[in-house]
């Protein structure tokens, strides 16, 4: 299952970055972003109600530039494969009945495609709207109360996002984005430290700057 997925995103990712007639006329760049991520509060197995701290996401993409006619060389639809990371440390979860400091983490790699429609309109902000699907390794690191791990595991599962954004178009190849994303990973089954399993639900709030190059 895990290859399997692996395989049909790289085959995409190819699909996408390989030359034709149509990406002929697309311009081609790469980005790089960065922001906060929120992880949602989770109630599953182990971690009845846990709580999360604020963390970060990182990440870098490579796409093609559709329709470029306006006046910075942009069009309104674009491509892109995308890598992101994620990472958010333990808050605390309930133990028998009563809130306890917990440490470890929970971490998101993913390999994502995602496309984008851009409001094009007089001005050097344009507003947009995405969205992407991929696969995400989720990874349950050490999470562990009084000093015993109760978790320590990692799944692969589908994965998509959706978000909105501002797209400041500082000259023909620079832009700079401020945008919003909603990332979802399908329900993952872990097993704890005593093999029970329990299905984790991954879901984060993310804000963030990006800074795109086009060729």
């Amino acid at each position: 299952m895990r290859f399997s997925l692996f395989s049909v995103l790289v085959v995409l990712v190819a699909g996408l970055l390989l030359p034709s007639v149509v990406l002929a006329e697309a311009r081609p760049y790469i980005s790089l972003l960065g922001g906060y991520t929120f992880l949602q509060d989770e109630d599953a197995g182990f971690l009845e109600d846990a709580d999360f701290d604020d963390g970060f996401v990182a990440g870098g993409a490579v796409g093609y530039d559709f329709d470029t006619g306006n006046e910075y060389g942009y069009g309104n639809t674009r491509l892109e494969a995308e890598v992101s990371f994620r990472k958010n440390n333990f808050d605390s979860v309930k133990f028998l009945n009563a809130k306890v400091t917990t440490d470890g983490q929970v971490t998101s790699q993913a390999l994502m495609a995602n496309a984008y429609y851009i409001i094009e309109n007089p001005s050097f902000v344009q507003p947009f709207f995405m969205f992407g699907i991929g696969a995400a390794r989720v990874d349950i690191h050490k999470a562990r109360i009084f000093g015993v791990n109760f978790i320590d595991d990692d799944e692969i599962n589908f994965a998509y996002q959706g978000g909105a954004g501002l797209a400041f178009q500082l000259s023909r190849s620079l832009e700079l984005d401020l945008g919003y994303r909603f990332f979802r990973v399908a329900n993952i089954d872990f097993e704890d430290a005593v093999d029970n399993e329990f299905s984790f639900a991954y879901k984060s709030h993310n804000v963030y700057l990006g800074l795109l190059y086009a060729f």
